[in-house]
């Protein structure tokens, strides 16, 4: 079985490459936000492989004092995190790079997993450029001036058009982004699970996000310390999904 995290802002298209690379037809929110820590999984065989697909906005700043359901979000949140995954994809729409997806890179991909997890960022909503299959290749300077190193990259069509005269072009382009991007998937992904740092999960969620409730914070801390008391009392360094579900279960 292989895990893969989808992370990427509010209407980047990730249940859209969701749909598209599994046959699901998930529905898309056009919220303008997201809840914070929110994470759905899709199932699906490929080439005689289970992949395990979780979607997420990761860390909303800008809303997460709004939510009632931050810290039930958050519990789901960290048993999938702690779980360890195979591979990560962060879903852009071309463009700007936003504040949030830059924060979330730096929490997720460079802090949790300190760049061991191999990466791809997936661009959606490239079916105008006039070589989507060479976006990434001549593009790829701009991220890594803002210090956002992935392991491969790929420029996607996974939208529909609002003109029904384009149905037919989208189509054919959605297909072979598929077929690419699944590509990308079978290069990069890693066998075995690349488990997140668990001593430094707090120092790297504060000095990453600045506006976060008290609440959250005191729950960090308590999770942290949990989870550091857990590993020196068994000495092992990764736990599995039971123990870290234990543990959650100490803040009901």
């Amino acid at each position: 079985n292989y895990r893969i995290l989808l992370f990427g802002s509010p209407s980047s298209g990730k249940t859209s490459i969701i749909n598209m690379l599994t046959g699901e037809n998930n529905s898309i929110s056009n919220a303008a936000t997201g809840q914070t820590f929110e994470c759905d999984e899709t199932e699906f065989n490929y080439n005689n492989s289970k992949y395990v697909f979780f979607d997420t906005i990761g860390i909303n700043e800008s809303s997460i004092a709004k939510e009632n359901s931050s810290i039930k979000n958050l519990k789901k949140f960290l048993v999938q995190i702690h779980s360890g995954f195979n591979l990560i994809i962060h879903v852009t729409k071309i463009g700007s790079i936003l504040e949030n997806d830059k924060k979330n890179y730096d929490f997720l991909i460079a802090g949790l997993f300190h760049s061991q997890l191999p990466s791809i960022l997936a661009i959606t909503h490239a079916e105008n450029e006039e070589s989507i299959e060479t976006y990434w290749e001549t593009n790829k300077f701009n991220f890594k001036l803002k210090d956002m190193i992935y392991s491969d990259g790929i420029a996607i069509c996974s939208g529909f058009p609002k003109n029904e005269k384009l149905k037919h072009a989208f189509e054919l382009m959605r297909n072979k982004s598929k077929k690419r991007l699944w590509e990308v998937i079978e290069k990069n992904i890693h066998k075995e699970l690349i488990y997140p740092s668990e001593n430094k999960f707090m120092d790297i969620f504060l000095k990453i996000f600045k506006n976060i409730p008290s609440n959250i914070v005191h729950f960090f801390y308590s999770f942290n310390e949990a989870l550091e008391n857990n590993s020196l009392a068994n000495q092992k360094p990764h736990k599995t999904k039971n123990e870290i579900i234990n543990i959650l279960l100490l803040y009901e």
